[in-house]
């Protein structure tokens, strides 16, 4: 049993206990914030959500390699912030073009051939710095030249014509003045594709030329040729082609036998006859070249009977057997036995006259 004055000290000791605490938690003062209003979790940079992260910026340019004095447009992403919340500013040669927020898109005027020009991205976050990238163009003018490896009679005056399973070599040109220096096409990198495909073993360090045998599948072709500078990455152009096929075709001339193969007018309808006999001679046209004399074969008809010549002979003489006016319709046949789609007819009507 605890004595009366043993229990009334330890009610004092209890009720100093409680007065000393209390008068302790009363001294701690109240911390002021002065830091401005709270930042929402999504505006936070993923470095400062995650210590050790950075922001990875993405920039897509459209086309992928712009041509000089064309439309470009440049895109801007951000993963670990949401961009669309954000003040983006977009300068051109460090002069201020425009800004906004979510402003991801941005659209200019590519300068001239050889001229630098400069695009800058500016990105603020709602805390941290200001996030800065760069993209800097130097267009050059890329020209494409074709030449279809078929053959052509002798002065002919039309351009030799891609056909079917034929050969075609394209020479990528690229030019333009870098400074006061032209530069050196021998000096360039070359990507070729083919059908929107690269082509690797045809790309490379001064293979400026592109050689392409037609498919079987008849189609159009695109041809797309992107020229690097091998010291300035900055300067680069680009340029399709698209390339479709035509028809072989079979051209006829006479042949007189003292100027010889008129190359100057080719036969084609209706030939007349006013002499004794007349020889005609066929040359093919738009076939392949490789090994023509060995491949190209004639079949001649005269009123749908056969003709017996010899299979690689293009020239035929008809002869007159008596002085009666009449019509007789020849057709000489070309096919190229080494690539079956290169076939070509052409029918005549020959006018006996007096």
């Amino acid at each position: 049993m605890i004595p009366i004055f043993k229990k009334h000290l330890f009610l004092l000791v209890a009720l100093g206990l409680v007065t000393y605490s209390v008068s302790y938690a009363q001294e701690i003062p109240t911390p002021e914030y002065t830091s401005g209003p709270a930042v929402n979790a999504e505006d936070l940079l993923l470095s400062e959500k995650i210590p050790g992260l950075k922001e990875q910026i993405d920039i897509k340019v459209t086309p992928e390699n712009p041509k000089p004095e064309s439309e470009v447009t440049v895109e801007v992403n951000m993963y670990g912030a949401d961009i669309n919340r954000l003040l983006i500013v977009w300068k051109v040669n460090n002069k201020e073009v425009t800004k906004g927020i979510g402003a991801k898109k941005f659209t200019f005027t590519n300068g001239p051939a050889g001229a630098l020009t400069k695009v800058d991205v500016v990105i603020f976050p709602k805390s941290g710095v200001p996030i800065e990238r760069s993209v800097q163009f130097s267009p050059i003018n890329v020209d494409l030249l074709w030449q279809a490896n078929t053959y052509t009679p002798p002065f002919y005056k039309g351009k030799a014509l891609f056909t079917p399973e034929s050969e075609v070599s394209i020479l990528s040109f690229p030019y333009a003045l870098v400074g006061n220096t032209r530069l050196d096409p021998g000096q360039m990198i070359y990507k070729w594709k083919l059908n929107y495909e690269l082509d690797n073993n045809a790309s490379g360090f001064a293979r400026n030329t592109y050689t392409f045998k037609g498919p079987i599948i008849l189609r159009e072709n695109f041809f797309q040729s992107s020229v690097y500078s091998s010291t300035n990455p900055e300067v680069q152009g680009q340029n399709t082609l698209s390339l479709n096929h035509v028809s072989p075709q079979v051209l006829v001339y006479e042949e007189n036998p003292t100027l010889g193969v008129l190359f100057n007018k080719a036969v084609q309808g209706e030939h007349s006859i006013t002499g004794v006999e007349s020889k005609l001679s066929a040359f093919p046209l738009y076939f392949s070249t490789d090994n023509k004399n060995q491949t190209v074969s004639y079949a001649w008809d005269l009123d749908n009977a056969k003709v017996n010549v010899p299979k690689y002979q293009n020239s035929i003489l008809f002869k007159r057997n008596n002085s009666i006016k009449g019509s007789a319709l020849v057709r000489v046949i070309v096919e190229n036995s080494s690539h079956i789609l290169q076939r070509a007819s052409l029918p005549l009507y020959l006018l006996y006259e007096n």
